[in-house]
């Protein structure tokens, strides 16, 4: 077990009592019918070497998030669990105040 999954592994072991159960998360829905503020046609409209920047970190971005779903997946699995646990809220109310 290399040392990031023995971490991941440690923080979602508590995960695996019973208790109230939120859902899968839902599938990634086609980039096409999701609203994008960084979408083709804005990024068609920036100079060639922030279009450039721009597009390699969306690429990243979603590399990034995919490998976290796969691993949250793969612990999952592990745990033979078929959705996560949601963690009791134990924390008390925050409240900023006034603005004053």
């Amino acid at each position: 077990m290399t040392v990031g999954r023995g971490l991941l592994f440690c923080l979602l072991a508590p995960c695996a009592v019973p208790g109230p159960v939120i859902a899968q998360p839902a599938p990634l829905v086609a980039e096409e019918t999701r609203p994008s503020l960084l979408g083709a046609a804005r990024l068609a409209t920036l100079d060639p070497a922030r279009r450039s920047a721009w597009s390699a970190y969306i690429t990243e971005s979603r590399r990034l998030r995919d490998a976290d779903t796969a691993a949250m997946h793969l612990e999952l699995r592990s745990l033979t669990l078929a959705r996560m646990t949601k963690a009791p809220e134990r924390a008390p109310e925050f409240d900023y105040g006034s603005r004053d």
